[in-house]
């Protein structure tokens, strides 16, 4: 038919996002801040479409990524000028180390980890540094409380706190105290009577301590008897990590 008019082939590309270059500290103590800086570039004739993308920031046991990998922050990078063919950019980040265990691990950089970008090449989009980390370890080493307490009312309690680690620990976290039915906590009810943050008292050097002096209130609805108080250092899962 001579309807349709044949075009020249004609090439269509995509971007393909690739982190170049991974800068950080061999070593840090968890629960501190962590500084990186990483350069991402466009490895293709095509400039970006897209407005923007995330790029995230995982810690590993291998320098491999894989889904269980902790991601520790996600960066979101603002491109509405289109990234163009070999041009690249930098990002300086700062973020908190929260989560994670001590040992030698890997900080892997993956740039546009939502696939918010088109790309040519998905597999390439990662790169990989060795990291250190060390952490401190906190205990409660004292504790005061009256013989007695009575229903409804307030009573004053105090106890120490020790960072027995070998680093400083740098966090913020929160110490409980708890009313138990039993000395362990294994039958009977568990209240907690108060959550106290520790603001104002870290870094906690290596053999560091500090004391909490403070009041809490025996509940109302308790039948009277024989009870007792359990004191946690750094009680939230989101606290300060440790080595045990």
């Amino acid at each position: 038919s001579n309807n349709v008019l044949a075009s020249s082939p004609i090439t269509i590309t995509t971007p393909n996002l690739v982190v170049t270059e991974l800068l950080g500290p061999t070593d840090a103590v968890l629960g501190g801040n962590i500084n990186l800086s990483y350069t991402v570039a466009n490895n293709s004739l095509s400039p970006t479409g897209a407005s923007g993308w995330t790029d995230q920031i995982f810690l590993s046991d291998d320098a491999v990524f894989q889904n269980s990998d902790v991601l520790l922050f996600n960066n979101f990078v603002d491109r509405t000028v289109p990234l163009g063919p070999n041009e690249a950019y930098t990002q300086n980040v700062q973020f908190a180390l929260r989560l994670g265990s001590p040992g030698e691990k890997f900080l892997l950089v993956r740039t546009d980890g939502f696939n918010e970008q088109g790309e040519l090449d998905e597999s390439n989009n990662f790169r990989v540094i060795p990291i250190s980390l060390s952490a401190p370890d906190l205990i409660v080493v004292d504790a005061t409380v009256p013989p007695a307490g009575s229903i409804g009312r307030s009573i004053n309690v105090s106890f120490d706190v020790k960072n027995i680690g070998t680093v400083a620990a740098p966090a913020t976290w929160l110490d409980a105290i708890q009313l138990l039915s039993s000395p362990d906590g294994s039958t009977g009810n568990i209240v907690t009577l108060a959550n106290i943050s520790n603001i104002g008292r870290t870094p906690l050097a290596p053999d560091g301590t500090y004391t909490v002096n403070t009041s809490v209130t025996i509940p109302a609805n308790l039948t009277p008897g024989t009870f007792y108080l359990r004191f946690i250092a750094n009680s939230a899962i989101a606290g300060q990590p440790e080595t045990d």
